[in-house]
Order: structure tokens, then C-alpha cells, then sequence
């Protein structure tokens, strides 16, 4: 292939027990260019990445790196090679700086003494790049930066090392628009003037088609197609993704028919929000949407009893309820599913059976004692109805994709079967075919009567699903929209604060 290809994978096979994780693969990524790389999760692509930059090994075939076949046994032989990767799965140090998290392991030295200062005028300069020094500080704590900035620090910490080809796992799936835009920017312009080479993976389409300039479509650990992105519309992407027309994976919205409102939210007064007042309808989708410390985030975790408010009145079926726990939310049929599923939703190291049935253990218990054919029979159907891909119960969660984990999560409040079922950020890091039944699964919801509140910054997520929006920014609501009123580029413009 001469010089024209940076890396070269040629029949590359992976199997895992049970599964064929790769088979026969094949990715040529030019020189100098940004290659979209999509595919449902379990498609192969993040296995194929991990044995790329050493992280796992293939059974055969093999990689060639600019014109030399290479046997990588080690991320660090790869990043010696000028190869790096951000994942969507931050990997960070939490509970240190940001300057050390940037420089972690590659401490700037003046002499035998660690040049803090030099570090850190590095590092500012690094996050100027994004247009954000002034919201980041390089001394402070990366856990007391929201996700969206923690993976800004992600992406920096990659940035700062000199590379020739870099993959982009996911890399914007906590960034907001005007984030993910600076991101692909400061991109664009390392390709152009360094001669970087990026390996994208996506699955946001419009990402692609934005930033792309080839792609290749995985399929059932298979490469289906390679193209440049300018020969495919984003339908036949998704059709060559998922092996099904459009038409069969397409999502219905209906209007709402209810009139009876479930939720009445009255002057709600908190320090991170202020008279908020709205209703949600019976069978009805509400969206609030705007940027990461808006409060729309705050708004739900408070109907659920995670954080406190001020002042402000709650009502649930036209009855004032006090909600000072999510114990007690829970108990009035209000569900939250939260947007960091593995921090904050799942038990990874139990199975999927466990996870599900939490939610449900006094119902399940007698005398103390799990009463185990009536769980079994409950998660049986739990699975069944919204198509959880695991090959048991047993399983543990931690194995599934995350389009299934999100499910599992979905699956733990459902069989509670809630009057008021909250999702923050539900399509968070799951494959589209994933996101397609997510958002499936919420219309069909409504149709039987359950009432959703759906806290997303994804546009084109909240004007698919929702039936009414609300435009949150500096803690008020700005805005109440139908998604008929509004285009997605006039939604962001809102969120931003920008009249339109």
C-alpha cells in the first residue's frame, strides 16, 4: 500500500469464549485524514482499537503501522510508536489536579526537581485551545469538574503528547455542540498543520458526516463497507449498520391525547435554580434541555429526592407530596435513571437478575427469604419485553453492551411500573440501533399512561422524542417550545442564551 495508509489491518480474527469478536477484519486509514469508524455496540470496533494500540491481542492476521508490521503487547509501546486513544470511559485520577492528571507519568523537570509551574503554564495553554481556560483551572480537583469538563482534561491529556495517529473513542459524548464544534476544530487544525492522523468513533452520524472524511460500517464483527463519507447519506450508513431498512427501526411519535396532569412542579427555588413552574401530562414527553449547569439536571434529581430545594411546592396527582428522598420518590411511583449509568445506576459486578430485581426486593422476599421462581419469572419477562441482549440472568452487567446495560437500568424502574419515570441523559454512549429502541421504548411507554421527563443536552434527541421542551439556561426556563416550533440549529441557539 506504499506510504498512502498510516495503519494497515489486514484479516484480523478475535475470539473470545463463546464469541468471535473480529472476523477476518480489514481497515486501511490514510495518512494525514480523519476516518469515521461506526457500528452498533458488539459491532467490533472498540476490539479491533484495543488490539491497535496494544491493549489486547488478535489470533491472526496483522497491523501494519506505517509500512511495519507490528506485535504490540503494551499501550505504552503504542504511545512510543506515536499512537493514542481517548476513550468514552474517562481515565483519569479523580482525586488529583488537573495538571497532574495532563502530565501523569511525563512530569516536566527543571534539573532533578519537577517544573510544577512550567506544567501548568502547559496545561493552560493546552485548555485555551478549547476557548475554556477561565473554567478550568490546572490546580483544581478533576472530580469537582462536571463530566463535560472532566472529559475536555481527557482529551488535553491526550493532545499533550506528540502523535501521529490518534483514536477518538466516543470522545464528545458528554460534550455539548458548542464544545464538540471547538473540539473538532482544534482537530482539524492539528491534521492539517501536523499532519495527524484520527481514527472517529462515533455514533453520533451527524459527527461523522460533520468530521469525517472516510468511514468504514462494522457489522456483527465484520467491516461491511469503506467509503469516503461524501458517496453515503446518513440513512445508508444506519441501514448498513444495523442490516435493516430505515422504515422497520424508525421512531413514531403520537400527540398527547391526556389532558390530566401528573406532575405539577410550582415555584421551585434552589441554589442552583429559580421559580421553576411547570406540569407533565399524563402519557406525556418533557424535555428540558440546555447546557451542564443550567439546572435542568438539578431540576430532575430534586423531583426525585436527590438534592433539596429551597421553596417551591410538588404535586403528584394533584396531591402536594414532600419528597426528601429518592426512597420516598420511589414510593409515590417517581423513578430517576441517572446520566452515568456505571457511577451511578449499575451494580457492575452483579448479574443482570440482581440489578433488575433490586427494585423490587420487598415484593420479592418472604419471612426475609427470596422467594426465587417469582423473581426469575419477573426478570424473564423484564428482559423479554424490551429485548435485553445477554446470554443469561446470570450474567454479569458489567459484560453487556451499553446499549443493554442502559436497558438493564431501564428494565430495574419499569417493573416498579412508575407513574413519572425521569431519564437523564438516556441515550448516553449506546449505539444507534440501541438509541432507536430507546426511544421506541419511551413512545410506547406513553401510550400507557406513563408520564416522562427526558433531561438531555442531545437537540436532535429532544426534538425526536419529546412533545413539549423546555429551554433551561442559568438556572431559569427560558423558553417553552413544541418541536414543530423550533429547528435543532434554533434550539441550540437558546440554550446558549441567543435570542433567535
Amino acid at each position: 500500500m506504499g506510504n498512502e495508509y498510516i495503519l494497515e489491518v489486514k484479516n484480523v480474527v478475535r475470539t473470545f469464549p463463546g464469541v468471535q469478536a473480529l472476523r477476518k477484519v480489514n481497515l486501511f486509514v490514510r495518512r494525514g485524514t480523519i476516518h469515521g469508524l461506526v457500528g452498533e455496540n458488539g459491532a467490533g470496533k472498540s476490539t479491533l482499537m484495543k488490539i491497535v494500540i496494544g491493549a489486547d491481542r488478535l489470533d491472526s492476521g496483522e497491523i501494519v503501522f506505517e509500512g511495519q508490521k507490528i506485535h504490540l503487547s503494551s499501550v505504552h509501546e503504542a504511545r512510543n510508536l506515536g499512537i493514542g486513544i481517548v476513550y468514552q470511559e474517562r481515565s483519569l485520577f479523580p482525586h488529583q489536579l488537573v495538571v497532574d492528571n495532563v502530565y501523569a507519568g511525563r512530569e516536566l523537570s527543571k534539573g532533578i526537581f519537577v517544573d510544577k509551574k512550567k506544567m501548568i503554564d502547559e496545561t493552560k495553554k493546552l485548555l485555551g485551545c478549547f476557548g475554556i481556560n477561565m473554567s478550568i483551572s490546572p490546580t483544581e480537583k478533576v472530580s469537582d469538574l462536571p463530566v463535560a469538563m472532566q472529559q475536555i482534561v481527557e482529551i488535553a491529556k491526550a493532545l499533550s503528547i506528540k502523535m501521529k495517529l490518534l483514536i477518538l473513542d466516543e470522545p464528545t459524548a458528554a460534550l455539548t455542540r458548542f464544545e464538540t464544534e471547538k473540539l473538532f476544530e482544534i482537530i482539524r487544525n492539528l491534521v492539517k498543520r501536523n499532519g495527524l492522523t484520527v481514527i472517529f468513533i462515533s455514533h453520533h452520524l451527524e459527527e461523522i458526516m460533520e468530521f469525517a472524511e472516510f468511514v468504514s460500517i462494522f457489522r456483527d464483527g465484520k467491516d461491511i463497507a469503506h467509503r469516503k463519507v461524501s458517496q453515503l447519506t446518513g440513512r445508508q450508513i444506519i441501514e448498513l449498520m444495523t442490516g435493516k431498512k430505515l422504515g422497520e427501526i424508525a421512531v413514531e411519535k403520537e400527540h398527547v391525547k391526556s389532558l390530566k396532569n401528573i406532575l405539577e412542579i410550582n415555584d421551585l427555588i434552589s441554589k442552583y435554580f429559580k421559580n421553576i413552574t411547570f406540569r407533565v401530562k399524563k402519557g406525556e414527553v418533557v424535555g428540558l434541555t440546555g447546557l451542564v449547569g443550567s439546572g435542568r439536571s438539578e431540576v430532575a434529581k430534586s423531583i426525585f429526592g436527590q438534592l433539596s430545594f429551597d421553596s417551591g411546592e410538588i404535586k403528584l396527582s394533584g396531591k402536594k407530596i414532600k419528597i426528601d428522598s429518592p426512597k420516598t420518590a420511589i414510593k409515590n411511583k417517581i423513578c430517576y435513571l441517572p446520566p452515568d449509568r456505571k457511577a451511578e445506576g449499575l451494580f457492575l459486578d452483579m448479574s443482570v437478575k440482581d440489578n433488575i430485581s433490586v427494585s423490587i426486593f420487598n415484593e420479592i422476599t418472604k419471612y426475609g427469604f427470596l422467594v426465587g421462581h417469582q423473581c426469575t419469572k419477573i426478570v424473564q419477562s423484564a428482559i423479554d419485553k424490551i429485548n435485553i441482549m445477554t446470554p443469561s440472568m446470570n450474567q454479569k452487567v458489567m459484560y453487556l453492551s451499553g446499549g443493554n446495560q442502559q436497558k438493564v437500568l431501564l428494565s430495574r424502574w419499569l417493573i416498579t411500573k412508575p407513574k413519572l419515570l425521569i431519564l437523564d441523559e438516556p441515550t448516553f454512549g449506546v449505539d444507534i440501533g440501541a438509541k432507536f429502541e430507546i426511544h421506541k421504548l419511551i413512545r410506547a411507554l406513553t401510550e400507557k399512561g406513563v408520564s416522562i421527563i427526558v433531561c438531555s443536552s442531545d437537540q436532535r434527541e429532544i426534538l425526536t422524542v419529546c412533545d413539549r421542551i423546555l429551554v433551561f439556561y442559568k438556572g431559569k426556563i427560558t423558553h417553552e417550545l413544541s418541536p414543530s416550533d423550533v429547528t435543532r440549529d434554533e434550539l441550540l441557539a437558546l440554550t446558549l442564551g441567543i435570542k433567535t
